[in-house]
């Protein structure tokens, strides 16, 4: 995570990971349960950011079952009885020993470098029958991020400086060595560490502005503000967005997100 190209801890992180919880936590609380057996379970989330599916899994999994929650920054995750909180720095530290019976993170495997080690080492730390399910951005998704169903009347142009961003965005992921490609090759690593009901769903909807999806969209584009000014995509361009993104007549397509899941043999 020392490398990742956002951060939490800024102005914006709140707002960043408010926006992926409105946009993802019913999709990703449905692919768990349908998935996974969470009466009793142990459970085990990385990059937890501001612990909403931390906190959701801790109500699922009862008095019998706990919770495990680490990510580099920890202050955004409220306390909870089952739920324990570990600062943990994943491209340092190994993941919590186990056994977990699920082990769940979203957004996070693509941006460490050692991702192509780490996700063997937590199939290893699967209980027998467990499952693990990794959540990111569908880089095919690229196009449909870009385009807007459409956009406010003023200023004009609007359209084409957010795809202009969009794709610079992209281009500052990969400079800060995320693999947006990382999530396609998940199955792949999933049947090599042996684990079997593979499966892979892509889930996407469409938000407008002033909406979770354009909470996130905002903390990206002002933390990436500098950054975008070095790249020549002006001061003032951003600032045309930021108000446009809370503007409802902005109307993005959405973005995407992809979620493999295996299970552990029993």
């Amino acid at each position: 995570m020392a490398n990742y190209a956002l951060d939490n801890a800024s102005a914006h992180g709140a707002a960043h990971l408010g926006g992926l919880t409105g946009l993802f936590d019913d999709f990703t609380g449905a692919r768990i349960a349908e998935s996974s057996r969470l009466r009793g379970a142990r459970a085990l989330e990385i990059g937890a950011g501001n612990g909403s599916v931390a906190l959701w899994l801790a109500g699922q999994v009862g008095p019998d079952g706990s919770v495990t929650a680490v990510d580099l920054d920890v202050s955004h995750i409220p306390p909870h009885d089952r739920l324990t909180v570990s600062r943990l720095d994943l491209l340092e530290q190994p993941p919590p020993a186990g056994p977990f019976d699920l082990i769940h993170g979203r957004c996070v495997l693509t941006h460490l470098p050692n991702r192509a080690t780490l996700l063997p080492a937590l199939c290893e730390r699967l209980a027998p029958g467990g499952t693990i399910l990794i959540e990111d951005f569908d880089p095919f998704g690229l196009d449909r991020a870009a385009h807007l169903l459409a956009a406010p009347a003023e200023p004009a142009g609007v359209a084409e400086l957010w795809q202009r961003y969009v794709l610079l965005r992209q281009q500052l992921f990969a400079e800060s060595g995320s693999d947006r490609g990382f999530i396609n090759q998940a199955p792949q690593a999933l049947l090599r560490a042996g684990l079997g009901d593979v499966q892979s769903v892509t889930w996407c909807r469409s938000w407008r502005g002033g909406e979770p999806g354009s909470w996130h969209a905002r903390a990206t584009l002002q933390q990436f503000r500098p950054r975008l000014v070095e790249h020549g995509f002006p001061d003032e361009a951003v600032d045309v967005l930021v108000r446009a993104l809370d503007d409802p007549d902005f109307y993005s397509a959405g973005r995407p997100l992809c979620s493999v899941s295996g299970r552990a043999p029993s």
